[in-house]
């Protein structure tokens, strides 16, 4: 599945809905937004060779979890990707471990609990070590000259960043979920009390389709509607 922007940007889901990771093209230029699971490398791999590529500019991590991370060393080796990634995910990155995984809804909440001082053992990934680090104002890619700009969007995870393409799509890697049609709150959030507030800051923008790492597409309608549900 691809969308298209007004200017000629497109974006390709790479992989399934459940783990999706994003191929951002402009003329002969192209970005990946995070690697998916280990098991999808053949596939991700597959589709990068049929899109005839045979080198990525960036590579993109919009948080340090092993669903996001476990393909970025073998692609940074062999797609020569410089690797661009929030300052707070650094460490855990060049470690190869997750950010903290914590529940956020009734059905997650009690198993990261139960479980919270061995998930992140249980999921380590091939340490990768970035090349540009965002800081907490952002970065903006238009000295390359794109159109492209990276908001700190944290609550899902504390380093989590949103990638915003052409100012009409939103990648926003766990910060929504979009497999329910109106239920857009992620399953697993470290900071769930920032999920709003990071929310608000992307209808900030003009994006209008919302691009998940795991579910479908979210129109800009839903996240209005999500975000004024806040107690």
């Amino acid at each position: 599945m691809s969308w298209r922007t007004h200017n000629g940007y497109q974006v390709i889901r790479m992989t399934g809905p459940a783990f999706a990771c994003y191929l951002v093209q402009k003329d002969d230029m192209s970005i990946l937004i995070d690697t998916s699971r280990k098991f999808f490398r053949k596939q991700l791999l597959s589709g990068l060779k049929n899109q005839g590529i045979n080198t990525l500019k960036y590579l993109i991590l919009t948080h340090a979890h092993f669903d996001h991370c476990e393909n970025a060393a073998i692609l940074k080796e062999q797609k020569g990707a410089v690797v661009i990634a929030h300052h707070l995910t650094t460490s855990m990155l060049e470690s190869g471990t997750n950010e903290m995984i914590r529940g956020s809804v009734m059905a997650t909440k009690p198993i990261t609990d139960l479980f919270k001082h061995h998930i992140p053992a249980m999921f380590r990934y091939k340490p990768v070590h970035p090349d540009i680090i965002v800081p907490d104002a952002g970065y903006d890619l238009s000295s390359e000259r794109l159109n492209i700009r990276i908001l700190c969007t944290p609550g899902h995870t504390p380093g989590s960043i949103s990638i915003i393409i052409d100012d009409e799509i939103a990648l926003v890697g766990d910060l929504m979920t979009g497999f329910f049609p109106g239920i857009i709150f992620p399953h697993f959030a470290d900071e769930p009390e920032r999920i709003y507030d990071s929310w608000n800051k992307l209808l900030e923008t003009t994006c209008s389709i919302f691009l998940p790492a795991h579910g479908f597409a979210i129109r800009r309608k839903t996240i209005e509607s999500a975000a004024r549900t806040k107690k």
